[in-house]
C-alpha cells in the first residue's frame, strides 16, 4: 500500500503533527514563533530550511495586545496570512473547537502555535505520566485531523540534564505522547547565543547554534550540528584518507598496499604500524573561532581541541561538543576585545595584535582599483564615485568596516538631504543622488562580505530622503577641472 510521504512545514524540521519547544523563561521561544508564523506566513526560508507557505495563528496568551503589535513590527513591516489572539479555551473545554472553527474560516492554515502550553492545561489535574500524555494526545490528534501543524510552547525544570529533552516541565508523557520536540537553551543568561536541540519522530537529531540578533529581534543561524565538526586523526591517517579519496579502489596484498601509501606520502612506515594508528585512532574535535582577517584577508583562528570521555553516548558528545564550542567561543571574542581595547589605550603593543581590522576608507579605495584594473564597471561610473569619495570618507571612511551599521549609514544619506549641502542650489541633494551614494556604499561592503571581513551588509535597509527642491547639476570651475581630468585619463576625448 503506498502511504502519503511525511508533509512538512519547515523542510526537515517542523512537519504536520504535534509539536513543542521548551525554554526557560525569557530565552527569547517568543521571538523565535513569531518569526516562525511571520516566514511561515510569507513562504520565505528559516535560516537554511525551506518552508511550505500558509497561514499561521499565533496564540499568545502571556503577552498583552499592544506588546504582541510592538514585537511583530520588531520583526517585520507587513505580516499577510498571520493572525493573532491572546484569548483561549483550554484543552476539552472548547479549544479543540476553537482551533476548528479558525482553520474552516482559512482553509490554508498550516501552523498553530499556542505560547503557553500551560495556559491551556487543566489546573485541577494531577501531575502524572498518564495526564501529561492525555492531554497532548487530545491535541496530537486534532493536529493530525486537520492536517495542520500545532506547535506548543513550554517552559523548562530549574535542575539541568544531560540530555536537554528531559528538562521540560512535567513528566514524560509530553515527549512521548508529541511528534517533534525542541529545546531552546544558552549556556549563560546574558549570552545571545543558544543552541535548538530538535528531536523527533520524523526528523533527524540536530543541535542547531543561534546568535540573538537585538537590532532586528530576529534568531540568525550560526551553525548545524548535521553539518559534522572536524574530527582530529593522526596525519598519517588524515594523509591515508586523502591518498583513498584520490584513488578510490585499492586490490592488492598488505605489502603492495603500504608500498603505494609510502609512495604518495614520501614516508617509510610500516603495515604493522599503520594498522595500529588504525585501531588506536580515538575521535576528537576541533572547535575553531574566527578572530578576523589579517592584511592578506586570511582568516585568523584560535581552536582547542574536545575529546569526548570513554562512555559517553553520541547524543550526549553532541550536546557536550556544542556547549564547549559556545563557551570556547564567547571567552575567546571577549579576550580578544578587551585586547582590542588595550591597544587603543595605548596599553598593549599593537605589533601583538593579530587580526587586522580594515576601515572603510582605505578598502574603498581598494575596491575602485579593483573596478578600474577588471573593467567591471563601466568608467563613467568610476569617475560619478570618485566625485562622492569626500564627503562619505569625511562622514565614515574613519569607521571600521565590522562595526559599521545601518544607523551610521542612514545618518550620513539623511543629512545629504539638508539644506545647504548642494552649495550651488542652497538645498540638499536628491534622491537620485542619495541613491548613488547608498549604491557605493553597499557595493563596497558587498566587497568586505565576499573578502570575508563582514557578515551582513548594513546598506540592505537604508533608505534615501525627500528633499523639498530639485537638484541641478551645477559645477564650479574646480569641480569642472577636475572631471575633465578623470576624463581625459580615461580617454574619452581620444
Amino acid at each position: 500500500m503506498d502511504l502519503p510521504a511525511t508533509k512538512f512545514v519547515i523542510k526537515d524540521l517542523l512537519p504536520q503533527g504535534l509539536a513543542i519547544i521548551g525554554g526557560a523563561p525569557k530565552v527569547g521561544k517568543s521571538w523565535l514563533m513569531l518569526d516562525w508564523c511571520v516566514r511561515i506566513a510569507k513562504g520565505e526560508k528559516i535560516w537554511n530550511f525551506s518552508t511550505v507557505q500558509g497561514t499561521t495563528l499565533y496564540v499568545s496568551l502571556e503577552d498583552t495586545a499592544s506588546r504582541l503589535q510592538e514585537r511583530l513590527l520588531s520583526v517585520t513591516d507587513e505580516a499577510p496570512n498571520v493572525f493573532f489572539t491572546t484569548f483561549s479555551f483550554k484543552i476539552s473545554e472548547g479549544l479543540e473547537e476553537q482551533i476548528k472553527s479558525f482553520v474552516a474560516d482559512h482553509p490554508g492554515t498550516a501552523l498553530i502555535v499556542i505560547d503557553t502550553f500551560q495556559m491551556i492545561r487543566n489546573t485541577g489535574s494531577e501531575v502524572s505520566y498518564a495526564n501529561d500524555y492525555n492531554e497532548v494526545e487530545i491535541l496530537k490528534k486534532l493536529a493530525e485531523e486537520l492536517k495542520i501543524t500545532i506547535l506548543l510552547v513550554h517552559h523548562l525544570r530549574k535542575q539541568g540534564d544531560s540530555d536537554p529533552f528531559n528538562m521540560l516541565s512535567g513528566t514524560n508523557g509530553l515527549a512521548g505522547g508529541v511528534d517533534t520536540m525542541f529545546v531552546l537553551d544558552k549556556s549563560k543568561r546574558c549570552s545571545t547565543n543558544a543552541t535548538l536541540y530538535c528531536s523527533g519522530r520524523d526528523i533527524e537529531d540536530r543541535e542547531i547554534e543561534l546568535c540573538f540578533d537585538k537590532d532586528n529581534c530576529v534568531w540568525n543561524f550560526v551553525s548545524d550540528s548535521s553539518d559534522n565538526p572536524e574530527m582530529l586523526l593522526p596525519d598519517e591517517m588524515q594523509k591515508l584518507i586523502e591518498m583513498m579519496k584520490e584513488i578510490f579502489f585499492f586490490s592488492g596484498s598488505n605489502s603492495d598496499f603500504i608500498e603505494r601509501y609510502n609512495q604518495y606520502t614520501g614516508r617509510e612506515i610500516k603495515a604493522n604500524s599503520l594498522k595500529r594508528m588504525m585501531t588506536k585512532s580515538g575521535a576528537a574535535y576541533r572547535i575553531k573561532v574566527s578572530l578576523g582577517y589579517d592584511e592578506t584577508y586570511k582568516q585568523i583562528t584560535k581552536s582547542m581541541t574536545f575529546k569526548p570521555k570513554p562512555g559517553m553516548t553520541e547524543r550526549q558528545i553532541k550536546a557536550e561538543l556544542n556547549r564547549q564550542a559556545v563557551l570556547f567561543e564567547e571567552k575567546t571574542k571577549q579576550e580578544y576585545a578587551e585586547h582590542l581595547r588595550r591597544v587603543e589605550m595605548g596599553l598593549d603593543d599593537d605589533a601583538s595584535l593579530t587580526a587586522k581590522r580594515v576601515r572603510f576608507e582605505p578598502l574603498a579605495e581598494e575596491w575602485i582599483e579593483l573596478m578600474e584594473t577588471t573593467h567591471e564597471m563601466k568608467p563613467a561610473t568610476i569617475i560619478r564615485i570618485k566625485t562622492m569619495r569626500e564627503r562619505t570618507y569625511k562622514a565614515i571612511g574613519n569607521i571600521y568596516v565590522d562595526v559599521l551599521n545601518y544607523r551610521q549609514i542612514q545618518k550620513f544619506i539623511t543629512s545629504l538631504a539638508k539644506k545647504g549641502v548642494n552649495k550651488h542650489t542652497g538645498g540638499g541633494l536628491s534622491q537620485k543622488t542619495q541613491k548613488h551614494y547608498v549604491t557605493f556604499i553597499s557595493d563596497v561592503l558587498s566587497y568586505a562580505r565576499t573578502c570575508g571581513l563582514i557578515t551582513d551588509n548594513p546598506c540592505t535597509k537604508v533608505k534615501t530622503v525627500k528633499t523639498c527642491e530639485k537638484e541641478k547639476e551645477i559645477y564650479s570651475l574646480e569641480e569642472l577641472k577636475t572631471l575633465l581630468n578623470l576624463i581625459n585619463e580615461k580617454g574619452f576625448l581620444n
